[in-house]
């Protein structure tokens, strides 16, 4: 997610630059979730941060698409299987795969098993929603 940030970060600073036909340079640097600029491009920097951050994680399309591909990724790799487990009394279908003793580099003679992450629960109520980003927006101390 940090590196989906950054891109689209940068994405979205260039798209602004030349929509407003601006020769601005811009520094940035980056270490994954961390950001540094000129103190003349720090707001900017900010309120972009801010938006790619809600894109990211408000745009159902976004954690679909990304959660997807990895495990399209995966079954490259290994052969993914899905089981039935039950957390907190509730079912919930999860998928898996076993790492051998290759991948490992261990001298184990079991195959450790590996369970995908479960996308995160995006809120179906858009007043959830709304309160989120409205907090993001107005967080001063988002990125620092």
């Amino acid at each position: 997610m940090d590196a989906s940030n950054i891109h689209l970060l940068i994405s979205k600073i260039m798209e602004g630059l030349n929509k407003s036909n601006n020769d601005h340079k811009i520094n940035l640097y980056t270490i994954h979730d961390c950001f540094a600029t000129t103190p003349d491009n720090m707001n900017l920097i900010n309120k972009t941060v801010k938006a790619v951050f809600i894109d990211l994680y408000f745009d159902v399309n976004f954690i679909e698409n990304m959660h997807d591909s990895f495990v399209n990724q995966n079954s490259s790799y290994y052969d993914i299987k899905n089981e039935d487990v039950y957390e907190n009394d509730i079912l919930i279908n999860k998928q898996y795969f076993y790492l051998d003793d290759e991948a490992l580099e261990v001298k184990k003679k079991n195959k450790v098993k590996i369970y995908i992450p479960l996308k995160p629960l995006i809120s179906n109520n858009e007043e959830v929603k709304r309160i989120f980003i409205e907090g993001i927006k107005k967080s001063l101390y988002f990125i620092n």
